[in-house]
C-alpha cells in the first residue's frame, strides 16, 4: 500500500505531514543560522589572526632574488626599486665610509697613480761609503756616484672586484 497516495486523500494526514516538515525546515534554518554565525566568527578571527603578523620585508629591507620580477608582482605588496651594479657592505656606526645608512662610494676601475713630492734638476747622485751597524768600512772603493731616476708612475686601468655573484636586489620603499 502507497502510503503517499493515502495521506494525499486524507486532508488532516497532507497538513500534518505539511506542518512536520515545516517544522523540520525551520529547525534546518536555524542550524544553518547558527553555523553560518560561527563560520563568520572563525573568519573575523582567522582575519584578526592574519593581520597580527608581521609583514615579511618591511618598507626599508632589501629583497634578494635570482628572478628579474619586481617584487610587487611576485609578493603582492610594497613600491620596490631596484639596486643595479652595486655591492652591499654592512653599516658600521663612525665609519667615514660605510657610517651612512644608503651611501654609495668605490669605483669599478682605478688608475694608479705615483708622483714622487721629490723634484730635481739633473741627474741626482749618491756617493760615500757604505759601513755596518758596528762602524766597519764595507765598501773600500774610491768614492763614486749612482744616477737614479725617480719619476711619476701610473698604472693602466685596473680592477680589484671581490669574487662575486650577480642577483637581483630590490629595496622596499612604500
Amino acid at each position: 500500500m502507497n502510503l503517499r497516495k493515502n495521506n494525499e486523500k486524507d486532508p488532516k494526514k497532507k497538513y500534518a505531514n505539511e506542518v512536520h516538515n515545516l517544522t523540520q525546515l525551520e529547525a534546518a534554518q536555524q542550524d544553518l543560522d547558527t553555523l553560518l554565525e560561527a563560520a563568520q566568527a572563525t573568519i573575523a578571527t582567522m582575519q584578526a589572526a592574519i593581520s597580527a603578523i608581521p609583514t615579511p620585508w618591511p618598507v626599508g629591507s632589501v629583497f634578494t632574488s635570482y628572478v628579474a620580477t619586481n617584487p610587487a608582482t611576485l609578493l603582492g605588496y610594497g613600491t620596490w626599486t631596484q639596486i643595479e651594479a652595486r655591492f652591499l657592505v654592512g653599516y658600521k656606526s663612525g665609519d667615514a665610509d660605510f657610517g651612512t645608512l644608503g651611501a654609495t662610494g668605490g669605483a669599478k676601475t682605478h688608475v694608479n697613480s705615483i708622483d714622487p713630492p721629490v723634484t730635481t734638476t739633473g741627474n741626482p747622485s749618491v756617493s760615500g761609503d757604505a759601513h755596518a751597524t758596528d762602524g766597519t768600512q764595507l765598501h773600500t772603493r774610491h768614492p763614486h756616484t749612482h744616477d737614479i731616476d725617480i719619476a711619476a708612475f701610473n698604472s693602466a686601468a685596473a680592477s680589484h672586484l671581490p669574487p662575486f655573484e650577480v642577483v637581483y636586489f630590490w629595496r622596499r620603499t612604500a
